[in-house]
C-alpha cells in the first residue's frame, strides 16, 4: 500500500496500469462526482445540508420571491423554479450594515421550513448574488417547501 500523498498503481481488467494519488484520507470516496441537483438552484453539501443560490434586490417594498406563476399549478411550478439558476428575491432591508444579508437568511429559513440557525450564508456577502446553505435539509424537500411557499403567497396554492 502507498504512503500517504505517494501515487498508487493499479492493474485494469484489460492489463494496463493505472496510477493516481492517494490522499489516505478517503476524500476519494467522499468527491466521486459532482453534487446532486434537484433544481438549478439548489446544490446538495454534505454533510445533510443544501446550498440556494441567489440574486438579492435589498430596499424592495416587502420581502417576496421573485417570479411569475400566472394560473401555474404545482407540477408547473415545479417546473419552473428547476430550471432557474438563481432563486431572485426582494428583501425589504437596506443593504448597509448586513441587515439585507440577516434578512435573506431569515427568509430562505422560512422558505424552507427550517429554524434560522439552521442557515448560514456561505458566499456573497458583499454582492447581489449570494449562497446560503441550509441543514438538515435534502434539496428535494427545500424544493418542495419553496414551491409550496410561492403557491401559497401567489394564492395559486
Amino acid at each position: 500500500m502507498p504512503k500517504k500523498g505517494q501515487k498508487k498503481q493499479s492493474t485494469s481488467a484489460s492489463g494496463k496500469k493505472e496510477s493516481g494519488k492517494d490522499r489516505g484520507d478517503g476524500a476519494a470516496e467522499r468527491n466521486a462526482g459532482p453534487p446532486e441537483r434537484t433544481a438549478a438552484f439548489l446544490a446538495t453539501a454534505p454533510p445533510d445540508s443544501v446550498r440556494v443560490s441567489l440574486r438579492v434586490k435589498p430596499g424592495a417594498k416587502r420581502t417576496q420571491v421573485v417570479i411569475a406563476l400566472a394560473d401555474a399549478g404545482e407540477e408547473a411550478a415545479t417546473k419552473v423554479l428547476a430550471s432557474l439558476d438563481q432563486l431572485e428575491l426582494q428583501i425589504a432591508a437596506p443593504p448597509r450594515d448586513g441587515e439585507a444579508n440577516a434578512e435573506v437568511v431569515d427568509f430562505v429559513a422560512e422558505l424552507t421550513g427550517t429554524k434560522k440557525g439552521a442557515c448560514s450564508l456561505v458566499a456573497g456577502h458583499a454582492s447581489r448574488d449570494k449562497v446560503v446553505e441550509v441543514r438538515g435539509v435534502s434539496a428535494a424537500r427545500a424544493l418542495e417547501s419553496i414551491v409550496q411557499y410561492v403557491l401559497g403567497c401567489s394564492g395559486l396554492g
